[in-house]
């Protein structure tokens, strides 16, 4: 045992490898005598003042069969009626699922029960796990926030048949159109079908477009129009389409203001940067542009503010009278904001680089529909302490995902108050009632496929806007791989314990952006080209009941 090593746990057990299916059921072989086996959880340091792994170790008659690092990739299952964990393990360079069924200590058969090893075991994994997502070395079990967010880790693998509704891919039928590099951002105009393309321009204070539309077949690259677009912002790095698709909103840029561009000419006819404010991110007030009209809500380093491009662009921040964005900023935020969302009726939720999610009834001082303003503070602060880099939020507010570089949490804001009634995290405070997070992430052989855990990053994650309907999906990318996610599966695997099904697919480029719009495809921009994939919701044998094989 290298010095620096502490042993966490360690308990005898039988060893179990996934053997296949035997008369339609699968079935799991031991790999030794019963009870030969021990299995034992070190934390390791390489120096001092080193992060710390986390090694599961399994040994037969003190020997290592194999070792493997510990982490959320490992996406540890359990059953509480074998008392057993599973997960997967590459074993002589091929993934393969084993399993562990727990003994209890001889010396203390009659007051340590199989179950209860197995229940110690997930707890550690589930803080080892914590301590890798957030950096804390030492994790206590009874933390706020870790009981929020530590379980979310393992779930439970219950011994039945089930099947859950799924979004597939037919890469088959994927559809590319090239652009050529350097591509920023792209919007999809559903009332012209067309995808327009923002990209970087040949001069300095410039910007390119394309429109490329789009037909049954694909992409009519015949039909595209170019546009050279210059005085503007040459670093935006994001675009909205206004009401009526004639005009654009690009933001995000080194002179963190909102430009307007007329699709028409090509030309910069406004500039929103009211009152010197920086403009870093923006987006409908109301989740659309159909419900939003001229209104949108901006984000800063550390305030959020609505304004109207209707409105003098030196002064179009909607906020209550006398009052300047500065005296709602947050001043004690960690690390700057990151990313913001709004849902129909304009409840607000941003994220942060520390992992803070905040919800707000509406961005703090703009005015009410039906009279008054916003307060300052926000309704719920969630804490993850895991930086995010992406925020979306359905149009009822009733669902919200977020993105880290390893996995995407599903949150859902619904709650009982004290009160027994029903409401969410936008209108009161979501204390201890608040619902655990759901962790979305590739499977470990898309990892492996990925090229390991430490080629896992998400870029972006939303829900669908498809037209006329609820939110049915979420599509994220992570490297060159689309993922999606069915949302009546994410939410049937609250009431299950499973973990939530996905589908993917591979396009070969860096994925900037995915799109949900239709319901039959979903679109995505890479570095050079723009493209769209089929998909369509089935239902998929995600379990079925297993048997132990006969014990040696």
């Amino acid at each position: 045992m290298p010095p620096t090593s502490t042993v966490l746990f360690t308990c005898e057990g039988t060893l179990y490898q996934y053997a296949g299916e035997e008369s339609g059921r699968p079935y799991y072989d031991p790999l030794g005598d019963v009870d030969a086996f021990a299995i034992t959880v070190e934390k390791r340091k390489k120096t001092s003042g080193s992060a710390a792994e986390y090694v599961i170790l399994v040994t037969e008659d003190e020997e290592v069969v194999f070792e493997q690092p510990l982490g959320v990739e490992l996406q540890l299952t359990y059953s509480d009626q074998a008392a057993s964990v599973h997960w997967p393990a590459l074993i002589e360079e091929e993934l393969e699922t084993v399993a562990f069924r727990f003994s209890a200590p001889a010396d203390k058969a009659a007051q340590v029960t199989p179950r209860m090893c197995m229940q110690r075991f997930v707890a550690l994994y589930n803080q080892c796990t914590y301590s890798l997502l957030t950096g804390y070395d030492e994790v206590d079990p009874e933390d706020e926030w870790y009981d929020y967010l530590g379980g979310a880790a393992s779930h439970e693998l219950r011994n039945e048949d089930a099947a859950e509704h799924v979004f597939e891919f037919d890469p088959a039928r994927m559809t590319v159109a090239g652009t050529g590099a350097d591509n920023i951002c792209a919007a999809e105009s559903l009332q012209f079908n067309r995808v327009l393309v923002i990209k970087k321009g040949n001069e300095a204070a410039s910007l390119e477009m394309q429109a490329l539309p789009v037909t049954e077949r694909g992409f009519d690259q015949a039909g595209a129009e170019k546009v050279a677009v210059t005085a503007v912002d040459g670093t935006a790095t994001g675009a909205l389409l206004e009401n009526g698709d004639l005009k654009l909103l690009l933001f995000g840029g080194k002179k963190a203001a909102v430009q307007q561009v007329d699709l028409a000419t090509g030309s910069v006819v406004q500039e929103y940067k009211p009152q010197d404010l920086d403009i870093q991110g923006l987006s409908y007030a109301n989740h659309a542009s159909a419900d939003s009209g001229a209104v949108y809500t901006c984000l800063g380093r550390n305030v959020a503010f609505n304004i109207d491009t209707r409105m003098d662009p030196r002064s179009c921040v909607v906020m209550e009278d006398g009052k300047q964005p500065t005296d709602y900023a947050v001043r004690t935020l960690r690390k700057d904001f990151t990313c913001h969302a709004t849902s129909r009726n304009g409840y607000l939720v941003i994220g942060d680089g520390s992992g803070s999610i905040r919800l707000y009834t509406g961005p703090p001082g703009a005015r009410k529909p039906a009279g008054g303003y916003y307060p300052k503070s926000a309704k719920t602060l969630l804490e993850t302490k895991v930086p995010i880099v992406d925020i979306d939020v359905t149009a009822d507010g009733k669902y919200i995902v977020a993105t880290t570089a390893q996995l995407l949490l599903f949150i859902e804001t619904k709650y009982i108050d004290s009160n027994d009634k029903a409401t969410n995290g936008f209108q009161g405070r979501m204390g201890a009632q608040k619902p655990k997070p759901i962790l979305l992430q590739p499977t470990p052989a898309q990892i492996m496929q990925m090229g390991g855990a430490s080629a896992v990053r998400f870029h972006t994650a939303r829900f669908d806007r498809f037209p006329g309907t609820e939110e049915l999906c979420v599509t994220a990318s992570c490297g060159d791989y689309i993922l999606t996610w069915s949302l009546r599966n994410i939410v049937s695997s609250q009431e299950s314990g499973r973990a939530a099904v996905n589908s993917a697919v591979t396009v070969g480029q860096v994925v900037l952006s995915t799109s949900a719009n239709r319901t039959d495809h979903v679109g995505f921009l890479t570095g050079k080209d723009v493209g769209v994939v089929p998909f369509h919701e089935a239902q998929k044998a995600v379990s079925k009941a297993w048997t132990w094989g006969q014990e040696k």
